[in-house]
């Protein structure tokens, strides 16, 4: 239940707070089902599709592990690095510069989604 008084972030105010954590080079918001939220541009296409494979091949191995529902993953790379964080209904993909400490902007991602009351 919601708290009176609680703010609902839109869409595209959390991607703006997300763009602009140090690192964060690209985000995107979408549906479990794969619909994206706001943007529609190709580089957001290109990251959902990631981030949905992600997602799938996440499952499977919670699945494998016996982890229970996918919460989250991060794919860490030389040159760039995948956040994906989830909810019971949408998928947060956040593309990271290779420069950066995936961990690091993933708390900072975390911080920034943390709503003031």
């Amino acid at each position: 239940p919601k708290e009176s008084g609680a703010k609902t972030l839109k869409s595209s105010e959390i991607i703006e707070k997300l763009r602009a954590v140090p690192g964060v080079l690209y985000a995107v918001l979408q549906t479990k089902d794969g619909t994206r939220m706001g943007d529609q541009s190709f580089e957001a296409e290109v990251l959902a599709g990631q981030g949905t494979f992600l997602a799938m091949v996440g499952n499977q191995l919670s699945t494998v592990f016996q982890t229970g529902e996918l919460v989250s993953a991060t794919v860490e790379g030389k040159s760039r690095h995948l956040l994906l964080l989830g909810t019971k209904s949408l998928y947060l993909c956040v593309l990271v510069s290779g420069e950066s400490q995936a961990g690091a902007v993933e708390a900072q991602v975390r911080q920034a989604l943390t709503l003031p009351r």
